[in-house]
């Protein structure tokens, strides 16, 4: 239901007015009298609560909607403040696009969990778009009542079964990769070596300004991200979470790749790309090493410093991602430690 409320003062004490819509006119209802702000705005509550119960419907022309015109209106006034995070969800939905000009009222939960089982993508692609269209039809009854319950309820998330398995490269496999492709690729080659001894993401490395890296006390501020901010336009913009803003260190044999790299460097930019797809990067990286990607240096990091004894707590912060996702990523890694603590306390105290 749309409504809004509004406080005011009013002789002696505050009104409230709540303004609703019914069918296709506004209209008011409205209490004066209440001492206080708090005792209107609870009374204006209640009025909203007892026309939740008398309203059906705020346009009955809503009543043959089609599911993808009512997801437009949904995500129109519910647009997620990353562009990154609008893109996936208007790709997402294409997973309904057999049931796009199917009436809302009529689309029941077998059609979507047929079309989610039969789909090919992803677990948590499956999941997200679950997800989408569960909190669009509690939309549809809560916000606008077109329908009077959200079915898709009873629909389960997907489970995925199969253990995801980190792709880490051995010492020997950076070295030769990275030799290969220096003579092939100067500048990707600093971008991969980047990933590889910093951990690093993609977007995080096409966005570093020299600004950020402090070649004197071998640093390196993560601070910005370059990536998509509409269609087709790419820029400079804020980190994914908190947790991603971080220092990080650099080894000496990073530092000396970029003192190199930044006398052939003339841009504030380490790299001029114009897109923010890892795509590119990944490709060149298969010619050398067909099974991995880019995101394998990131792994690789992260790996190397849990099986080197650098508690998870610190692998964290480096990686700039929560505590409990790093846990999950890297549980084996995560139960190696555990078990080697265990093999000390037995040592520490017979």
């Amino acid at each position: 239901m749309q409504c809004n409320i509004t406080i005011r003062k009013k002789d002696k004490g505050y009104q409230c007015i709540v303004s609703y819509k019914s069918g296709n006119r506004w209209r008011q209802k409205s209490k004066q009298g209440f001492e206080t702000q708090k005792a209107a705005k609870i009374h204006a509550q209640t009025i909203i609560d007892k026309l939740k119960k008398t309203i059906t419907a705020t346009d009955d022309s809503l009543r043959n909607i089609t599911l993808i015109d009512f997801f437009n209106i949904y995500i129109r006034e519910n647009k997620p403040r990353a562009f990154n995070t609008y893109r996936a969800y208007i790709r997402t939905f294409d997973i309904f696009k057999s049931i796009h000009n199917e009436k809302l009222a009529n689309i029941t939960p077998y059609q979507v969990k047929r079309i989610l089982n039969d789909t090919t993508y992803a677990t948590a692609s499956k999941n997200l778009a679950l997800g989408i269209i569960q909190r669009l039809f509690s939309y549809a009854v809560y916000q606008y009542k077109i329908i009077p319950i959200n079915e898709l309820k009873v629909i389960p998330r997907f489970k995925n079964n199969k253990p995801s398995k980190i792709k880490a490269l051995s010492d020997i496999e950076i070295e030769t990769f990275l030799n290969d492709v220096k003579h092939r690729n100067y500048k990707y080659y600093v971008i991969f070596s980047i990933a590889a001894y910093t951990g690093m993401r993609y977007g995080e490395i096409i966005g570093l300004t020299w600004d950020n890296v402090d070649l004197d006390s071998n640093t390196i501020n993560v601070v910005q991200q370059f990536g998509a901010i509409d269609y087709n336009k790419y820029a400079l913009k804020p980190l994914k979470s908190k947790n991603s803003y971080r220092q990080l260190p650099i080894p000496p044999v990073l530092t000396n790749i970029l003192k190199e790299y930044k006398e052939t460097c003339s841009n504030e930019r380490l790299f001029n790309n114009r897109i923010s797809s890892s795509w590119g990067a990944s490709q060149i990286m298969k010619r050398f090493l067909p099974d991995n990607s880019i995101h394998d240096l990131r792994h690789t990091y992260a790996t190397k410093l849990l099986s080197n004894g650098v508690d998870i707590k610190t692998v964290s912060a480096l990686l700039g991602d929560s505590l409990p996702t790093v846990l999950k990523t890297y549980v084996h890694f995560s139960d190696d430690m555990r078990l080697k603590a265990a093999d000390k306390v037995a040592d520490i105290f017979g």
